[in-house]
């Protein structure tokens, strides 16, 4: 063997070791996603049932921060979508200057697709069941 195969060969092992490494993180992104998807929701309701400033603080900080570190690892774990639909309701929740029974419906929205993205392991942007969420993220961008 020269030092190019010797290189090729040592690199190999390294990589299906960082490969199963990636898988574990992957698996840990979709439970603590499920999970800050929860908390999202719950905040959400404590947020729809308070007022002034700590609606405000609840959706801006709170909700945003979670959704924000759901959307910026989508990607990188194999979920384009959940980047794609997180960076939207992160860009909706940063331009509300109130939030309006229907602003809170539309939050709801985004967090129950981001919900089904991961339920039905949507992965690829080209399937059926992408193209079902997409269809209804346009409709949720009617909404006030």
């Amino acid at each position: 063997m020269n030092k190019a195969e010797d290189s090729v060969s040592g690199m190999g092992g390294e990589y299906f070791a960082a490969m199963k490494v990636v898988e574990e993180l992957a698996g840990a992104y979709v439970e603590q996603t499920e999970e800050g998807l929860q908390n999202a929701l719950a905040l959400t309701q404590k947020a729809e049932l308070s007022s002034g400033l700590e609606k405000e603080r609840l959706m801006k900080k709170e909700v945003f921060r979670l959704v924000h570190d759901i959307k910026g690892q989508g990607a990188t774990f194999g979920y384009p979508l959940m980047t794609d639909i997180g960076n939207k309701l992160c860009r909706y929740i940063e331009s509300r200057n109130e939030f309006t029974p229907e602003a809170f419906e539309r939050v709801r929205r985004h967090l129950c697709l981001l919900r089904r993205i991961l339920e039905n392991k949507v992965t690829d942007e080209t399937s059926e069941e992408a193209g079902k969420i997409l269809d209804e993220m346009k409709e949720i961008e009617t909404l006030g």
